[in-house]
């Protein structure tokens, strides 16, 4: 027991040494005119903060709180900045979203939800795990654009909780498979990112692009895609015992017929997907359906959620989607994104195109810790394709490795949907960091690996 104790007590002693020693050296190193006060203090701030986060010493919504109180405190950037994160949409979606998990869960729909969906499937923890994962694929083409991971969540939070699996290896794989799924099927289906960066990137253009040519120049991901899920379970490990068929049968039966407050549910839950579905008809964004919907369960004449559903979310991670976004904004203010490009771009003189290539995916994964997405491409589209040209390494496979290096993700908080599906607790911050960790070297490695020998053989590169 002593000895136990001991090397927690030690390992506890060296995460906050790194956490400490890390962010003195960062305020060490002297200023210039790239390396601005601005930009070294929050560096600091930053790096404390999400090593607290990623070493769990704290609860999650301390650093939270205090980093971007501590943005304002040493004039990092104004209050109007700090602060914006709260009139976006996205603290709000994920308290709609938490508040509508409360209430389905309560009632009783997503136990029958993943009772029905188990019972259909079959074929044990792998064919389960294979069936969310194609699941996950079919969604992205239907709902293209980031908005597939949504309703998917919900249905596997349900049969997570049905299994007794809270924060387990078997949750994990599961929730890593929706956004597997979901999200790096966009590498090779066709992605809205890339009109994006063609715009950013003018005056190249795409040329006479569709579907169709994407998937030709794209599909070799789904290799990649295989391989991913491959590791994810390796490295995870489920031991996957599930009960028979029969079981969840019985268990659907014992359920009988259902409530008037399912049955509401119900509604609310085909409602959200229809306008989920139909964003780019009455023009309401994905989050705020969310919150919408959130609301509508209190009206009088439905009245399918109580206080408690309300009052018992996980307010922590509201905060910390507040504080995740105060980090992408607050980067972008102090020019954390053009400093990284300042530092990088001018040894990117004079080498060859798999070397440019394995850069530009350095680059673009550095920005993840500091940037959203969009503000990656934003800032590095236009002065990565000049000096591409100025190589005469063609743009098109430029933009879709700049686009593939947005899925380098290391801790949950760099992408909002990772930070999503984290957010419903079934996952370990150890857990993320490892796989994700790897599965971004294994990114890189396959993108230069087998990517650019594709491109090089159907000639865009």
């Amino acid at each position: 027991m002593g000895e136990s104790a001991n090397k927690i007590n030690k390992g506890l002693v060296l995460k906050w040494l790194i956490t400490v020693i890390v962010p003195i050296i960062i305020w060490m190193i002297p200023v210039t005119e790239a390396f601005t006060p601005q930009i070294k203090t929050f560096l600091v701030i930053t790096v404390f903060s999400i090593f607290t986060i990623a070493f769990e010493l704290m609860p999650t919504i301390v650093p939270s709180i205090f980093m971007p109180m501590l943005y304002l405190l040493f004039g990092v950037a104004p209050a109007a900045t700090i602060y914006s994160s709260w009139a976006d949409v996205m603290p709000w979606m994920f308290l709609g979203i938490l508040t509508i998990a409360n209430t389905f869960q309560r009632v009783g729909l997503v136990d029958r939800i993943a009772y029905w969906c188990i019972t259909k499937i079959g074929g044990g923890f792998k064919g389960l795990a294979i069936a969310v994962l194609i699941a996950g694929i079919l969604l992205s083409v239907v709902l293209p654009g980031g908005n597939a991971h949504a309703p998917l969540i919900f249905c596997v939070y349900g049969i997570c909780l049905a299994m007794g699996w809270g924060k387990s290896k078997e949750a994990t794989v599961l929730m890593m498979y929706v956004l597997l799924g979901t999200y790096t099927t966009i590498k090779f289906f066709l992605s809205p990112y890339l009109f994006l960066t063609a715009k950013l990137g003018a005056p190249y253009e795409l040329g006479e692009m569709n579907f169709f040519t994407f998937l030709y120049h794209n599909w070799i991901f789904t290799i990649w895609l295989v391989l991913a899920a491959i590791l994810i379970y390796k490295l995870i490990g489920p031991e996957g015992n599930m009960p028979s068929k029969d079981y969840f049968k019985e268990k659907y039966a014992e359920m009988g017929k259902m409530s008037s407050d399912e049955k509401k549910a119900s509604v609310i839950a085909l409602v959200l997907v229809a306008l989920i579905m139909t964003t780019s008809i009455h023009g309401i964004p994905m989050g705020w359906c969310f919150v919408l919907m959130a609301c509508v369960m209190y009206l009088p004449f439905i009245r399918v959620a109580n206080e408690d559903d309300i009052k018992d979310v996980r307010y922590s991670i509201v905060f910390f989607v507040a504080a995740c976004m105060t980090i992408g904004n607050v980067g972008t203010e102090v020019g954390v994104g053009q400093l990284i490009a300042n530092a990088i771009l001018p040894y990117m003189h004079g080498i060859g195109e798999t070397t440019f290539m394995f850069l530009v995916l350095v680059l673009g994964g550095l920005g993840n810790f500091v940037l959203t997405p969009l503000a990656i491409l934003a800032t590095l589209t236009a002065p990565i394709t000049q000096l591409a040209a100025e190589l005469g390494i063609p743009h098109l496979p430029v933009w879709y490795t700049l686009m593939t290096s947005t899925n380098l993700i290391v801790l949950p908080y760099e992408y909002i949907a990772y930070l999503f599906t984290f957010s419903f607790g079934l996952m370990s911050m150890k857990d993320f960091i490892k796989v994700y960790s790897i599965k971004s070297i294994c990114l890189i490695i396959f993108t230069l690996v087998v990517a650019l020998p594709w491109w090089r053989f159907i000639g865009i590169l």
